[in-house]
């Protein structure tokens, strides 16, 4: 607020004492200054009727006239510079930009990478939260807004907080930011050592397509479209073990085994998942115990595991991976069967180069992707190791 008696004037003695009144025309309307309307309005009349002022003043030689629209010229580009800095808050990409560089960070630094990451923006004040998965232990630790628009049981065969989305929305919420706000959810996930946005997660089969030489040859990849994801694990399970038998190799340690089998009748798969992604063979065999990457398993574990994947070949450990994967890959997400029919693309075609029989299919044709959203119904796996 500006006092009228000092508006480019020097102090004086008889100067009067200023009245309320004496302001009003001084006074910021705040009403207006935040209204987008108001401000539009202003900056198209500063603009058109400045910029015909200044250029008539210039035409015609009338400094005055020139000097007068000086003020409503760049006013009207400083309302448009406020304008556009008030708009980026809301624009869309900012928490996928703000993701990629979050991913980067956790890429270039040590210790266990969370396997899904996700980043929400409070469209209010531009903020960028961010979540992982398996943050959030149980629904005490849940902010009573979220817990509000969860279900009470979880609709998937993992718990309903567990997803890296809900911990990114947590976070926001816990730090003041309204429901409301929240707005341009990105989410990515990690795969072969890299980060990518999960709705551009392709699984690209590196695998040659060998030809079809074996008993088996008229079986494809199209039948299991309706197989669900535990089917189609069972299916990759019996193939790995009839893999091993054939080229003796030693039989999967006990502990391995049990985690492997324990996939089908799980009904915590965030819990299985927590179990079985430090013994991968792509993990054990890529990180030291002392890396920092390791928080479930022990050092004789890890030592037993090591000299197990040292003694197969890179077919076997191929295996092995792609049936954990099988597991893994579709966690937290919406049912996609690319993200788990590939991989078991993968295990068939290594069976048929090898000429290995492969198991019959029908034993698993009950296990639909219409029974628990694409997961199947749980079941032992035992009653299907002798197929």
């Amino acid at each position: 607020m500006n006092n009228p008696n000092h508006a480019g004037y020097g102090y004086s003695p008889n100067m009067k004492t200023p009245k309320v009144s004496d302001f009003s025309a001084y006074q910021i309307n705040w009403r207006q200054q935040l209204d987008p309307y108001y401000q539009i309005n202003s900056f198209s009349t500063s603009l058109v009727g400045g910029t015909v002022n200044f250029v008539g003043g210039l035409y015609t030689l009338d400094g005055a006239r020139t000097a007068k629209a000086i003020p409503d010229v760049a006013s009207s580009w400083g309302i448009l510079f406020g304008l556009s800095k008030a708009l980026s808050i809301n624009s869309t990409g900012v928490a996928r930009r703000a993701l990629l560089d979050k991913a980067g960070d956790i890429l270039s630094s040590s210790g266990k990478k969370p396997y899904v990451i996700s980043a929400v923006v409070d469209s209010e004040t531009g903020q960028v939260f961010y979540g992982t998965n398996r943050t959030i232990k149980s629904m005490d630790d849940v902010n009573p807004v979220l817990k509000s628009h969860l279900p009470k049981q979880s609709l998937e065969e993992w718990s309903t907080f567990n997803c890296a989305e809900c911990d990114a929305f947590n976070n926001a919420l816990n730090s003041g930011a309204k429901w409301k706000n929240l707005k341009d959810m990105h989410t990515m996930q990690l795969k072969n050592g890299k980060y990518m946005i999960l709705q551009d997660v392709k699984i690209v089969n590196k695998h040659l397509r060998a030809k079809n030489l074996l008993v088996n040859k008229n079986m494809k990849i199209s039948d299991f479209e309706n197989i669900s994801i535990r089917g189609r694990y069972i299916y990759g399970y019996l193939c790995l073990i009839r893999y091993i038998s054939e080229k003796k190799f030693q039989t999967l340690p006990n502990k391995l085994l049990n985690d492997i089998e324990d996939f089908v009748s799980s009904g915590q798969l965030d819990l299985w998942h927590e179990n079985i992604e430090e013994v991968l063979p792509t993990i054990i065999l890529n990180n030291t115990y002392d890396s920092g990457y390791y928080e479930i398993i022990g050092y004789n574990y890890y030592i037993e595991l090591l000299e197990y994947y040292i003694s197969l070949n890179y077919e076997c450990l191929t295996l092995i991976d792609s049936l954990l994967y099988i597991g893994i890959n579709n966690l937290y997400g919406q049912f996609k069967s690319e993200l788990t029919l590939n991989y078991l693309e993968d295990i068939i075609i290594i069976m048929k180069k090898n000429q290995i029989e492969l198991p019959q299919v029908n034993h698993i044709f009950s296990l639909t992707i219409d029974q628990k959203n694409g997961w199947g119904n749980r079941v032992k796996m035992k009653d299907y190791i002798n197929f």
